[in-house]
């Protein structure tokens, strides 16, 4: 791992990027990347390609009433197993590439022997990529994770847009209904 210290042009000098300057950097990289992600999920009726999200949960028996005698165990219907499978989210993927590097594409930097060089794209890589993903991949929901995809139960997330709407979650719990059980 290769984390550079930038070069930049100031007032005809050549001076060392400080660490603010290559987090804006990054949030710009961000921003950008929010502009056109690499991979866009959408809300389906069913068929998503991401796999299944299954509740399963038990379902109270039946209500049965004898009035003649107090029914056995056997005669009782079981509580069943209900399962309900969602599979509403669908992914897709952009094909990207690198820009090719021509020797004038990537910052600069100084050697540790003093000599000025363009960053590699590993460099680039480590210096201002991974950071940038690392942000995104954060688990927080600010603007440092523009472009990313998040899920709530609230249908209004400061800093995020909601995507499927109530009408099309993409989970219910289906939780039992506790009232249709009784103690005794």
């Amino acid at each position: 791992m290769a984390v550079r210290t930038p070069l930049y042009l100031n007032s005809g000098n050549l001076q060392e990027m400080t660490t603010t300057m290559v987090d804006n950097l990054i949030d710009q990289i961000i921003y950008q990347y929010s502009l056109n992600p690499s991979v866009s999920l959408s809300v389906v009726s069913s068929g998503g390609n991401l796999g299944t999200i299954t509740d399963t949960r038990l379902q109270a028996g039946a209500s049965f009433t004898d009035v003649s005698n107090l029914p056995s165990e056997a005669q009782t219907p079981e509580p069943t197993v209900v399962t309900v499978n969602y599979d509403k989210i669908s992914s897709s993927s952009a094909t990207v590439s690198p820009t090719a590097d021509t020797g004038k594409t990537w910052p600069i930097y100084r050697t540790s022997a003093g000599h000025v060089q363009a960053m590699t794209l590993q460099d680039v890589k480590d210096t201002f990529l991974h950071p940038a993903i690392d942000l995104l991949t954060s688990g927080s929901t600010g603007t440092q994770q523009a472009g990313t995809y998040h899920i709530s139960t609230s249908s209004s997330v400061t800093g995020s847009t909601e995507v499927s709407g109530s009408n099309t979650p993409i989970f219910l719990d289906t939780g039992a209904n506790t009232s249709a059980y009784q103690s005794g």
